[in-house]
């Protein structure tokens, strides 16, 4: 057609992907007649991003840790300690970029992205709640909610579209036998919960209000859930007389993990009076 096009995306990241992991560059475009050029420019002040994917697997200081029961610590500290060295080396990268003398500025908070594949030869390798192990880098990082990011190989089965945006494990479909809706629902629901990053809503009260939703009919399941979730926070933001955006996030990230962990004790039960859903909170 005898044109030419130049089609330049967004000066920062835009999404938590590998192809945003790379250095920025804006362009001068430079035009005499029918011929030009484009000199690339560095950009330094766009805010470190850094990927990392790794197979659990295959590293060796988690050789043999699948066999362990309880690994779950074990396996934080060994990631913990990976997320520390990415943040490290986006400082380091950002530093780098930088002109004589302006070294002493402050680093920005970088973007960090890990995505661990945690599919174990036998046994199995027990995962942290994402926003949970994500939390603990409050401070350091700008994307404190989704720094890492698991999921499990994919298997050998047919599966849906629907299934792989999910990223349904093996062990949801250990009694698959060809068609996504013989699945059970409840395991379905419990996997995707468990890999589901909810800033507010505890996940296993959220996942026993949509298995009772499907599993029992109760269509104001999830909506009194929600409701009733939302008003033990605001319970619980009354006991504080001054509140700002950190401690309103703060409050609500121990109040979040301290329900779950009430409903995975059994002390805050789901109870269906007549149609509607009661959850029973311990206040």
């Amino acid at each position: 057609m005898d044109f030419s096009v130049i089609q330049p995306g967004s000066s920062v990241a835009t999404s938590l992907c590998p192809g945003e992991a790379v250095p920025k560059h804006c362009g001068i475009l430079s035009i005499t007649g029918r011929e030009f050029t484009l000199e690339k420019i560095r950009l330094k002040t766009v805010r470190p991003f850094v990927f990392r994917e790794i197979v659990l697997a295959e590293e060796k200081e988690m050789k043999n840790v699948w066999k362990k029961t309880n690994n779950r610590t074990q396996i934080t500290q060994f990631l913990c300690q990976i997320v520390d060295e990415l943040i490290e080396e986006a400082k380091n990268d950002w530093l780098e970029t930088q002109d004589e003398g302006d070294e002493e500025q402050e680093v920005p908070l970088p973007l960090i992205r890990l995505r661990v594949e945690y599919s174990a030869p036998e046994g199995k390798f027990e995962t942290e709640n994402p926003q949970r192990f994500s939390n603990r880098f409050v401070g350091k990082v700008a994307n404190v909610n989704d720094i890492i990011q698991f999921h499990r190989k994919k298997s050998g089965i047919r599966r849906t579209r629907a299934a792989e945006d999910l990223d349904i494990g093996e062990s949801s479909l250990a009694e698959y036998d060809g068609d996504i809706e013989n699945i059970k629902v409840e395991n379905l629901v419990k996997e995707f919960m468990d890999k589901a990053t909810l800033e507010i809503l505890p996940s296993n009260g959220l996942g026993d209000a949509v298995g009772q939703f499907v599993d029992k009919d109760d269509r104001h399941a999830v909506e009194t859930f929600v409701e009733e979730s939302l008003k033990a926070y605001i319970t619980k933001m009354r006991e504080f007389e001054e509140l700002d955006d950190n401690k309103i996030a703060e409050v609500v990230t121990e109040h979040k993990s301290y329900l779950e962990d009430q409903f995975a004790k059994g002390l805050v039960k789901t109870k269906r009076v007549l149609s509607p859903l009661l959850l029973l909170w311990p206040y």
